[in-house]
């Protein structure tokens, strides 16, 4: 390396070479033992499952020609709990056909007519499948719960059109004839129907941000069903009903099944009597309704997405920066052996080392749990192995049921310190008055050990030293630096040169470096710096280019709405009133805010396009007035149902609401659609009135509780995957009820004063179109007598 006096000195005379490894900064264990992890992901647009099974199939080939003692084995495999969910689906799919087919055989009372109805289900569905097939959409959780979804949906319009051909063959008419009126008479009002739940779906596909793409195949999905279920109701159905329906069939079967249905008639035709005559109290008695809705609606909480029991947990471990990878590993595996006792977990693994940078005193644990049937759900599981592993004081881990916090939030401010300071007052506040919040962490702390140096400026001068140069020693000498690489046999191995382990083990060795000056004269740098040691941050981060800290917690017993409120009351009780330090939503508490934001408005506009689509069809802009009325009369429905199964307000829950505004109004449709019917034939609109909700009372009966039967099985939840796809089936069913019930009564007391100011608004202006022209004659003779 160099020669002096004539001496070749080598590298071996001034150090000591070391063939060795790398600094070990992270590790991977399975079960508590040392293991490699290895983690393949898909590309986009790659099929998870067979790209499983792909895997699958390689690693069977790979093990069979293992060395002895080593094995591959598959840890976690999302295409498994996939495939569960995508099989709980089918089989919801075919509990809605069976309680379909139960519920059409009820009102139709008929074995053919209900052959007729249920026909429509496997042909919507195998057409959707086509369309979705050409349209490049996969199966996939969305796409298949607009299937489940519309399976009820989709005989709507067959119902309506099969009972009124029933209704005018059983006036004695052919089947033929019966099929030709009875479906002409309704195809204005099946084609509104099915007009407006299209016209929902319209916000829904221009829908901003990650819901917008996330919704799309379910969009796709209902409003391609239900565009071929209209098309075959108005062709197929009467079709088959002129052909298979035959003549009417008035058994003692039939009997006794027409006897609950003559009596509910009888008891509604006095019910809408007594509504008619009752107008201001039937209003009241529905604004209430509204409003208790509206009450529910505040007390159910907000959440971005229904957590979903996989059959995972995962606990984020962070121990204080100080700590080392051993202690580390040390620690990782005594929470091992407190999670293995439980005899819920099947198996666990995870790293040491799991930061973003590596960072050796951060880790993670993951637990696969024992099949669904023999546990209680993961987060029963995941409260109780949090009260054990509590006993680990020096650790701070939080737990979910797969990605991150429930509630994540980010302080921005102008220095890190302070931001820590802020954040550690705000984890005590909420540690200490926990009021729902548990697992609370910042990702910013003042506990990474530092050794600060300072400067002698002037005398570094003095002697013409290079601060770059002292730098640079100084960095080599305790962290080591990368001289170069050495290439043998197609491997690269770097060459890395760093003090003796005794030489950099003590800060105040720091003195003994040695420093060349520019005149090439060398000397200790004892004099040059002197050292002291402190803390300083963890981690520096930036959220929209400032300092930022992420606090993150979960919470139990309450939802992540109301967690988010108690954590920005307890930042404004300790942040300065100066508006040096923001607050802001992140993670999934900023997506639950933006798809909040975005969901409202779809709901606004579909609330529009379905009034715009009515008035159009209806060619007035009093009826379709009269038939939005249905829309708040769902509320009391959907939220109160969603509080008595104890969910919340969420993305999908949300979906259901907005996919109500275009269902609920069907009902409604068909009532007002027959009233005007029965007034152009000369009828009385009171009479009408009066007429019209009877005999439409089996085709509302039957739409309702077709698509409430077909939604049951999403909304029990039973199959895996389920949680999510509840909340949604359960604000379906509930705003259909109280909607429907309501309807029935509400829209004909509505339809009859919009009515009554409609006629009074003409008759005044009949009466100020007769005054002006009386009053231009009047002028008209006093000029002709002058």
């Amino acid at each position: 390396v160099a020669v002096r006096n004539g001496a070749v000195i080598r590298l071996r005379d001034v150090a000591r070479i070391e063939d060795g490894l790398e600094d070990k900064r992270s590790g991977a264990i399975y079960e508590g033992r040392p293991t490699v992890m290895v983690q393949i992901r898909k590309q986009k647009g790659a099929n998870e499952v067979l790209l499983s099974r792909l895997v699958n199939e390689r690693i069977k080939e790979l093990n069979s020609t293992a060395p002895p003692g080593t094995s591959l084995a598959v840890m976690q495999d999302n295409a498994k709990f996939i495939m569960r969910s995508m099989n709980g689906v089918f089989w919801d799919i075919i509990a809605s056909v069976l309680l379909t087919s139960v519920i059409m055989f009820i009102f139709l009372k008929t074995i053919r007519a209900t052959i007729v109805a249920v026909i429509t289900i496997p042909v919507c569905l195998l057409g959707s499948l086509s369309v979705l097939y050409w349209m490049g959409i996969t199966i996939n959780n969305m796409s298949m719960m607009g299937l489940s979804l519309a399976v009820g949906m989709v005989v709507d319009a067959t119902t309506v059109v099969m009972e009124n051909i029933t209704r005018h063959r059983d006036m004695g008419k052919t089947p033929y004839r019966a099929a030709q009126d009875g479906g002409s008479e309704v195809a204005f009002a099946v084609i509104a129907g099915a007009a407006t739940t299209l016209a929902v779906f319209v916000p829904v596909a221009f829908m901003g941000g990650i819901m917008g793409r996330f919704f799309n195949s379910f969009g796709v999905t209902v409003a391609t069903t239900i565009s071929i279920s209209l098309i075959i109701s108005l062709t197929l159905t009467p079709y088959l009903c002129s052909r298979i329906l035959g003549k009417k069939i008035d058994g003692p079967l039939q009997q006794r099944m027409e006897k609950p249905f003559l009596w509910l008639e009888d008891k509604y035709s006095g019910s809408l009597k007594y509504a008619v005559t009752h107008r201001k109290t039937v209003l009241i008695a529905g604004l209430g309704l509204f409003m208790l809705g509206i009450g529910f609606a505040a007390t159910l909480g907000t959440e971005f997405f229904p957590s979903e029991d996989q059959g995972r947990l995962r606990v984020q471990i962070e121990l204080p920066a100080d700590s080392s990878l051993e202690m580390t590993e040390s620690v990782v595996r005594d929470m091992v052996d407190v999670i293995q006792a439980d005899e819920r977990v099947a198996y666990t693994y995870g790293i040491v080392g799991s930061g973003g940078g590596e960072e050796v005193y951060k880790a993670s644990i993951n637990m696969e749990l024992i099949d669904r049937g023999s546990r209680p759900a993961a987060g029963t599981v995941m409260r109780q192995l949090r009260n054990k592993l509590s006993v680990f004081r020096d650790v701070d881990f939080k737990m979910g049921t797969w990605g991150g916090s429930d509630i994540t939030l980010v302080i921005q401010g102008p220095t890190s310190e302070s931001l820590a300071e802020i954040g550690e007052l705000i984890k005590k506040d909420l540690a200490d008055n926990a009021r729902g919040l548990v697992d609370i962490t910042t990702d910013l702390q003042m506990n990474k050990p530092r050794i600060n140096l300072a400067l002698n400026r002037a005398l570094a001068d003095d002697l013409n030293i290079n601060i770059r140069d002292l730098s640079d020693e100084l960095m080599t000498w305790f962290g080591g630096d990368n001289a170069g690489s050495f290439n043998q046999d197609g491997y690269r191995y770097d060459i890395r040169v760093r003090a003796e382990g005794s030489g950099r083990d003590d800060p105040e060795k720091l003195k003994n470096i040695l420093v060349r000056t520019n005149d090439g004269q060398i000397i200790r740098a004892e004099s040059l710096v002197s050292s002291s040691v402190g803390m300083s941050p963890n981690v520096i981060k930036r959220y929209n280019r400032q300092r930022s800290l992420q606090i993150g917690a979960n919470v139990e017993g309450i939802s992540p709405g109301e967690g988010i409120l108690i954590m920005e009351e307890v930042f404004r009780k300790f942040a300065p009133q100066d508006g040096r330090f923001t607050i802001t939503p992140a993670g999934d508490s900023e997506y639950m805010k933006e798809s909040f934001y975005y969901m409202s408005i779809a709901l606004v506009f579909a609330i529009i396009l379905v009034y715009m689509v009515m008035a159009i069809q209806f060619e007035s802009f009093i009826h379709p007035f009269t038939v939005m009325f249905s829309l708040p009369l769902m509320t009391a429905g959907s939220f109160g149902l969603l509080a008595l199964a104890g969910l919340r307000i969420s993305v999908m829950s949300f979906m259901g609401i907005i996919l109500l505004v275009g269902v609920v109004v069907n009902n409604a449709i068909l009532l007002v659609d027959f009233i005007n019917q029965l007034r152009a034939r000369g009828v009385e609109k009171t009479e009408a009135v009066l007429q019209a909700g009877p005999l439409r009372l089996r085709a509302i009966l039957m739409t309702t509780v077709s698509t409430m039967f077909g939604s049951l099985p999403v909304a029990l939840a039973l199959s895996e995957g389920g949680e999510t796809r509840q909340p949604m089936s359960v604000a379906v069913i509930g705003g259909l009820f109280t909607s429907t019930m309501l309807t029935l009564i509400v829209i004909p007391v509505v339809y009859l004063m919009l009515d009554d100011i409609k006629d009074r608004a003409m008759a005044g202006i009949k009466r100020y179109r007769a005054y002006r022209r009386f009053n231009r004659s009047a002028q008209s003779r006093t000029l002709n007598s002058k």
